[in-house]
């Protein structure tokens, strides 16, 4: 049986207390379907899709009634990455964000239509170093294999292959560990155990083998409003790591008869 903590592959320094209410004075989100929201019956988004923001489900764990997400994310970001990603990071710092959120800010930065390998890497560290300048708490998620949903949502020339993937994820481990204030999400494990149906464990929340399979539509891309609710947990968990804001700030599925689901 695969067991993954999700919360967090941390590489940083844990940083003087952070209040909640001071933390998430300016939220905000960046990065493409998964922060946007994107359900894959609507081509061009809708009603369905804006049900599937991240915002939504983040703002059902944290205990804060005047709590506003900033979300920046564009389910689109695929058309053109490069330029929408980087004047997400920059209309996002003009702001002074106190906290950032990005689980799929990195991934069309490799997935996409790409010369070669090569050219895929050379984006992605772009990508990277426009993000050097954030000093707020931000938690990023690393590059999942996608590779399932070929023919469903992704073509075969869109998809990078593991090593290159596996390099992608090395770098940005690097890059992690070189700042502080600063977690990934593993985006990767989330969506190895959804396809294979494996377990998911977090701190808070145990989602067992064989019901982990419904966090993704049936194009093997896009997390269900399950699926984003679970992100949504390995978020907050993965701030716990790189701020000192405790439980009583959140509202985790123990305290509840069964997991937050939004419908």
């Amino acid at each position: 049986m695969i067991r993954v903590i999700l919360s967090i592959i941390l590489f940083s320094l844990l940083l003087p207390a952070a209040h909640a209410q001071k933390l998430f004075e300016r939220p905000f989100i960046i990065g493409a379907s998964v922060s946007d929201g994107y359900e894959h019956t609507e081509k061009f988004g809708g009603p369905r899709s804006d049900a599937l923001a991240l915002d939504i489900y983040l703002k059902q764990i944290i205990v804060d009634p005047d709590l506003k997400f900033t979300n920046l994310g564009k389910r689109f970001c695929f058309l053109h990455p490069l330029g929408i990603s980087h004047k997400q990071v920059t209309d996002t710092l003009e702001s002074k964000p106190s906290v950032i959120i990005a689980v799929d800010q990195l991934f069309w930065q490799l997935y996409g239509k790409f010369s070669s390998s090569e050219q895929r890497l050379k984006t992605f560290q772009a990508a990277l170093k426009k993000l050097d300048p954030i000093t707020c708490p931000l938690v990023i998620g690393n590059i999942p294999d996608a590779s399932h949903s070929l023919g469903k949502m992704l073509a075969a020339s869109q998809i990078p292959d593991m090593e290159t993937i596996d390099t992608a994820n090395k770098i940005l481990n690097a890059w992690v560990k070189k700042r502080t204030n600063t977690a990934i999400i593993d985006l990767a494990a989330f969506m190895k155990c959804s396809v294979s149906n494996q377990e998911i464990k977090l701190k808070h929340i145990t989602y067992p083998a064989g019901t982990t399979k419904k966090f993704l539509q049936t194009d093997m891309l896009h997390p269900t409003a399950a699926g984003a609710m679970a992100l949504s947990y390995a978020v907050i968990e993965s701030l716990q790591t790189i701020c000192e804001i405790k439980d009583e700030h959140f509202i985790f599925p123990e305290a509840k008869k069964e997991p937050a689901v939004a419908p």
